[in-house]
């Protein structure tokens, strides 16, 4: 089925419906910044018996404390949505951004590639408001 859709927000409202977006409360957890490989062996311990050993390998043990919220909705099974923006820039050239979109049992997440350009995740509390917030930015 094609849907076109006369504006953005009508575009946004849609995905935000499609993903099953809430707004949560924000558990102030502030930021994640998670190396590649390390959110990859969060992803695959999550849920297992010993799983909590993964967290030896943050980069920053201060941040163990939201890391373990996160590591538990891993283990939850979070609904995952991807998003990709894809924008014709001049003179010739295409700008992307992407972000995932992680929620469970009221717990929502935003993955998005470090500004920085490293191989380096932020993970943050994230919601509905937020996810709409990144596509307005994207789609402006």
């Amino acid at each position: 089925e094609l849907t076109v859709y006369s504006t953005p927000s009508e575009l946004i409202g849609a995905l935000l419906r499609f993903c099953e977006a809430v707004n949560t409360s924000s558990t102030g957890a502030g930021v994640l910044h998670l190396p590649v490989p390390v959110l990859a062996e969060m992803r695959r311990q999550a849920g297992e018996p010993a799983a909590a050993g993964v967290l030896a390998l943050l980069p920053d043990q201060a941040q163990r404390p939201v890391a373990e919220r996160f590591l538990q909705t891993l283990a939850a099974r979070p609904r995952v949505t991807s998003f990709t923006t894809l924008r014709s820039s001049e003179p010739a050239g295409v700008a992307s951004r992407e972000f995932t979109f992680l929620q469970q049992n009221g717990a929502g997440w935003l993955l998005l590639p470090s500004a920085d350009g490293t191989q380096v995740m932020d993970v943050r509390d994230g919601d509905a408001a937020a996810v709409q917030a990144l596509l307005t930015a994207a789609l402006d």
